[in-house]
């Protein structure tokens, strides 16, 4: 019995296959394992419980840096450092973003220290006020 739940990234994220046509499912198979009560064998069946919420292990702290791109956000990156050791810890470079006038967050786990962040614009013209109002918060 094929699955009745088809998700397109089995297919290698192309939408359309000659089981399910362009949606996501099989009508037949669908009523079939609605009658039989047999959902065993579905490739990559959906979680029954919400993710948990994002958490770092307990010698880090949790650091969220919020983004709101402009009218083009390709051209926003950033870079967050380590200044004692000069390593970078976690980045977003140009192209990350792709949306415009919109508000991104990514969360990051850093151990205790100190450490830089620099935002970058690949136009050099900023990500605030000419072109949108975008900003960062971190």
């Amino acid at each position: 019995l094929e699955c009745s739940a088809v998700m397109p990234q089995q297919y290698g994220n192309v939408v359309r296959n000659n089981d399910v046509g362009y949606g996501v499912v099989n009508a037949q198979n669908a009523l079939d394992m609605l009658d039989s009560n047999n959902f065993d064998g579905c490739p990559g069946t959906a979680p029954t419980t919400a993710p948990t919420p994002f958490s770092c292990s307990p010698n880090e702290d949790l650091l969220e840096i919020r983004i709101k791109t402009d009218q083009y956000p390709t051209e926003t990156g950033w870079t967050l450092t380590n200044t004692c050791s000069g390593t970078v810890v976690a980045n977003a470079p140009e192209g990350t973003y792709n949306t415009d006038n919109t508000m991104y967050s990514d969360e990051v786990c850093v151990p205790g220290g100190a450490y830089s962040f620099s935002i970058t614009d690949s136009y050099g013209d900023g990500i605030c006020c000419s072109h949108g109002t975008g900003f960062y918060n971190v």
